[in-house]
Order: structure tokens, then C-alpha cells, then sequence
């Protein structure tokens, strides 16, 4: 859908002059804050008050479970098992080009092979955060999307990036998974001159919130298609801290960008009430949910939405009368559980309707958890000429645009 752009009104000079002293305060502002994230340690891992003059490294989980690796650095591929010797090496890459290869995948920076205590292997990339991103705002975005979306994107994707590093303070071997679990990462094999510019124009810019002083990154979510509302994060992750404090964004606001996302609306379709049963207890035993006790489906109902209108808890009745509440999210995730073959539900904006023995989902609208930004809003945007500054402070409202590193 092609957006029309207002005809901007004739502004007095006087106006333009105060305009720009009032812009002046506000980067210098900007800058201000960046100082005072240092300090609080935003760009530092563990919350360390000491700033690195480079841009981090984050340490992604390329590949999991595997029974064996190929890696390649420039002089010949060398098969890797958890039998083989010398693991903890770093293993970087004498090409001219700096690239490792693992599995016929190239990667920036260096790999690391684990053993894991089953037989397999993992293989961690240890990369700058800004290579990382090379590999990341192509494998999220069509890289022939307007600049400035490119940029939001990346500016989006750095600061989730920063506060998973920051977060795990090495509680674990990694920072991020290479997937939808976190970030979708494809390396070097999926960068493209469009987005690495991006990347490189927006260094060490992240979003955050919180009072001057104390102003904090935050995880900040992003999805496909929102279907014209977003979701609150506490919503949608149980997130109560007010630093994360992602609020929903109404239709009107995002002015129908995702219209032209093909998963804007999609067709309703039908689950058997006995393979949902199957589903609902996978997914509650998984995660330690009483609905993994389920007997037999009787009915799912929508039993609240959010201010806007999005739907935000379902309850589900077994055959014995017991009911479990499931949060919007919960509910797709558990209906999407061991789904094999079956049909995906894209999000969790839909209606149910009981059709004897199955589960009809009906009214579906939008592709993923609708947290933060849509990505197919921000294409529009960009198309009719916002910002990317404009893009990310309006699918993040209250936040700020800081750098977090120089």
C-alpha cells in the first residue's frame, strides 16, 4: 500500500532558528547520555564501569549437537569430533579475507569447538558485535528495503545483541543462538553492501530506557508483521522490570504499515481437539506448566485482550471442567508444540472458535509475538521517508537513541 506524505507547512524563520539551537542541546544531550551508560557499564559485560574503545564481542552458538565439525582457516579442512584433542583452541583463519569456515559456512572472527558431555560438539564464533550484525540485518530484513530500515534494523538488532552480552555475565559458553531463538545469524555468506552500511553508519547506536543517569539497554524484540497492534513485553514475556517495559502500539500509530506483509491476515484453519491435547502436553511438560497434567481439550476460549485490543490470555478446559489460563504467547507456542506437518500458527492474534471436535483459529493476523518493532511497519515507514531515528523511538516509545561504544 503506497503512503501519502503530508505537505509540510511553511516555517518562520525565527521558528527554524530556535529549532536549531533546540536540536543542538538535543545531541548534545544524546552524547551525555552515552557517557553516562559507559559509566553504568552498558557496553561492558558483568556491569564493569570500563569501556572498550572496540565494539564487543559476542560469542554466538553457530552450530549445536553435532556429532562432528569441518572447520577450514585457509590451509585445508579438518574434521573435529568430541574424541578429537586440543578443543579450547581458537581456531582463526589465515585467508586473506579473515573468514573461517565451518561446515562450508564462512564466518568473521574466530571458532571455538566445545565438547559437550553427550558425544557432540558445538561450535561457538567469536565475533565483533558489528560483524555480527553484517551477518544478522540481512537474515531479518529484504536487504532492498528502504536505508533507513535498514539502519532502525540494525540499531534494533545491536541493542538485543548488547543486552544478551551484557546479561549472561558468563553464566553460559554463549551469548546468543544463531536462530529465531535469538537473532537469526547466517555469517559472512549473507551479508550484502546494502546492510553492511547500514551496520557500519549506525556504529555502537542502541536504544534505552530510564531517567537521565540510569538509562538502560533493554531486549529489545522485534517481529515480522504485527497485524496493526503490537503487544506489551510483560505481556508477551512476563517482563516486569520497567527497563523492559516494551509497550503495545496501536493500529492507528503504525498507520497500517504491515498491510503489505503477507501475513497481515491469513486463513483460518482447524487443529483436532485430541491433537491439541497431544500438543498442550508436550509443550507443559516441557516447560514445567500445569497444563501438561491436561486430560482432553473441551474448549479454548479468548478471556482478555490488551488496551488495544490484541488478544492477551486464553483459558483452555479439559474434559474434567479444569481450566488453565495461558498468556497470548504461551498459547501459540503450546499450539505450535511437536506440530510436525501440521499447520503453523503465525501468531497469537487470532480468535477460537469451537467446531465440535476440533479448534477452529479464526481472525488470524500477523507473524510473531508482535513485541517492539514490526519489521514489515518499518518498511513502510522508510518507503514514505521517516528516519530511522522516527522508525525506532515510535515502535519504542519512551526510549532513546544512545552509543553505546564509540
Amino acid at each position: 500500500m503506497r503512503i501519502a506524505r503530508r505537505r509540510r507547512p511553511r516555517v518562520p524563520t525565527w521558528a527554524v532558528v530556535i529549532g536549531l539551537l533546540t536540536g543542538l542541546l538535543v545531541v548534545a544531550g544524546c552524547w551525555q547520555a552515552a557517557d553516562q551508560m559507559r559509566s553504568a557499564g552498558v557496553a561492558a559485560r558483568g556491569g564493569s564501569s570500563d569501556v572498550s574503545t572496540e565494539s564487543p564481542v559476542v560469542r554466538v552458538r553457530v552450530v549445536a549437537g553435532e556429532r562432528s565439525v569441518q572447520i577450514d582457516t585457509g590451509s585445508g579442512p579438518t574434521q573435529l569430533s568430541a574424541a578429537s584433542g586440543n578443543l579450547d583452541r581458537r581456531w582463526v583463519s589465515s585467508r586473506a579475507d579473515g573468514v573461517v569456515v565451518v561446515n562450508g559456512r564462512p564466518y568473521r572472527g574466530a571458532l571455538r569447538v566445545l565438547a559437550q558431555g553427550n558425544g557432540t560438539v558445538d561450535v561457538i564464533n567469536d565475533v565483533s558485535i558489528d560483524d555480527y550484525l553484517r551477518g544478522v540485518v540481512p537474515s531479518e530484513v529484504f536487504a532492498s528495503w528502504p536505508d533507513a530500515t535498514l539502519r532502525a534494523q540494525a540499531i534494533v538488532a545491536r541493542t538485543f545483541a548488547l543486552y544478551e552480552f551484557r546479561s549472561r555475565g558468563g553464566r553460559r559458553e554463549f551469548d546468543l543462538h544463531a536462530d529465531v531463538r535469538s537473532q537469526v545469524y547466517k555469517g559472512v555468506e549473507a551479508e550484502r553492501p546494502s546492510t553492511n552500511r547500514a551496520v557500519e553508519s549506525t556504529r555502537g547506536m542502541v536504544l534505552a530506557f530510564g531517567p537521565r543517569g540510569k538509562e538502560r539497554i533493554f531486549p529489545a524484540y522485534f517481529s515480522s508483521t504485527c497485524g496493526g497492534i503490537t503487544q506489551h513485553g510483560a505481556d508477551a514475556f512476563g517482563l516486569e522490570n520497567p527497563v523492559n517495559g516494551i509497550v503495545p502500539l496501536r493500529a492507528r500509530d503504525a498507520q497500517q504499515g504491515c498491510r503489505e506483509s503477507p501475513r497481515y491476515t491469513w486463513p483460518e484453519f482447524s487443529v483436532r481437539k485430541d491433537e491439541l491435547s497431544r500438543r498442550f502436553r508436550k509443550w507443559g511438560q516441557r516447560e514445567k506448566h500445569s497444563i501438561g497434567g491436561i486430560s482432553a481439550v473441551r474448549s479454548v476460549a479468548l478471556v482478555e485482550r490488551n488496551e488495544l485490543g490484541r488478544p492477551r490470555v486464553f483459558a483452555v478446559t479439559d474434559s474434567s471442567g479444569r481450566k488453565y489460563q495461558l498468556s497470548a504467547e504461551q498459547m501459540r507456542n503450546a499450539t505450535n508444540a511437536s506440530r510436525g506437518e501440521g499447520q503453523i500458527l503465525y501468531s497469537s492474534f487470532f480468535v477460537p472458535v469451537d467446531a465440535g471436535n476440533s479448534i477452529r483459529f479464526t481472525e488470524g493476523r500477523g507473524w510473531g509475538h508482535g513485541v517492539g518493532m514490526c519489521q514489515y511497519c518499518a518498511a513502510a515507514w522508510g518507503k514514505r521517508g521517516d528516519s530511522e531515528r522516527e522508525i525506532v523511538l515510535r515502535s519504542y516509545p519512551g526510549a532513546m537513541l544512545v552509543r553505546a561504544y564509540p
